[in-house]
């Protein structure tokens, strides 16, 4: 088993599957446009202009652009009426409950939802927040994906875990039968606010987002089931993946604090 699986194969299988989901010609923004993105930030965070100015003139810039940038700049509008002026000085004070609640990302039938196609988790970042919890929350996702897909004949799903200001896309697909994969394929750190969200607008982050953009709406949002296919999955489901026996037998002794690295 260590000599089929050893380091060097699993680096070779990552790279393949990296490849397959995030291709080499996915959409990156030009230059001009990622000036005028950079400029319109920085005259909002300078309050030459007001944050509506702002964020009308991303969305004016967002529509000139073909389906996968234009989102990722609406979603940077969007941002600009939802960040503080500063940052949150201190994290400690903030509780579980008041931030961000763990998420689908669903298809819509009419005024009912549909199958699942993304979840996502999230963490405060704070002294409470230790590795352990982050790594069973990403152990969760896994399980909650692939549960997805064989219950709905998904092609993929797409999972994102918020750990504070830190955010990572994962894609969980069937490679074979009773062989699935949980590839991350982009990590990157969220702005805390108005005054350094230019730190975040960077050209590699927001190709990034466009990435993951891309390989959400062209892998796990295409070719969905039809109702029929989905009854015949549901029928013909196993039984369900024992989760609590599996987190059970993780090592709870691994509680590193918020610093220490949590890949995986």
């Amino acid at each position: 088993m260590v000599k089929i699986f050893d380091q060097s194969t699993l680096n070779d299988v990552c790279n393949q599957v990296l490849g397959e989901l995030i291709p080499e010609n996915t959409a990156k923004i030009n230059d001009s446009d990622f000036i005028k993105v950079t400029d319109t930030i920085n005259a909002v965070d300078s309050k030459s202009i007001s944050v509506r100015e702002g964020k009308r003139d991303l969305l004016n810039l967002a529509a000139t652009m073909n389906d996968t940038m234009g989102n990722v700049i609406e979603g940077l509008a969007n941002l600009l009426t939802k960040l503080p002026r500063l940052p949150i000085l201190d994290m400690s004070k903030i509780d579980l409950a008041d931030m961000r609640p763990d998420a689908i990302i669903s298809t819509l039938v009419q005024y009912d939802f549909g199958c699942p196609l993304g979840f996502g988790e999230a963490k405060v970042g704070n002294i409470s927040t230790t590795k352990q919890s982050v790594n069973l929350d990403i152990f969760r996702l896994g399980i909650t994906c692939k549960r997805a897909i064989e219950r709905h004949g998904l092609p993929a799903c797409l999972a994102f875990m918020i750990n504070g200001y830190e955010i990572s896309f994962f894609i969980v697909s069937k490679r074979h039968d009773c062989l699935y994969t949980m590839m991350e394929i982009a990590s990157l750190n969220f702005a805390s606010s108005l005054s350094n969200l230019h730190t975040f607008a960077t050209r590699k982050n927001l190709d990034l987002l466009a990435a993951v953009s891309n390989c959400f709406w062209s892998i796990c949002a295409q070719d969905l089931p039809n109702a029929a296919t989905i009854a015949t999955l549901q029928d013909n489901l196993n039984d369900p993946v024992p989760i609590s026996k599996y987190m059970s037998l993780m090592a709870k002794p691994s509680k590193g604090n918020i610093g220490q690295s949590s890949r995986y």
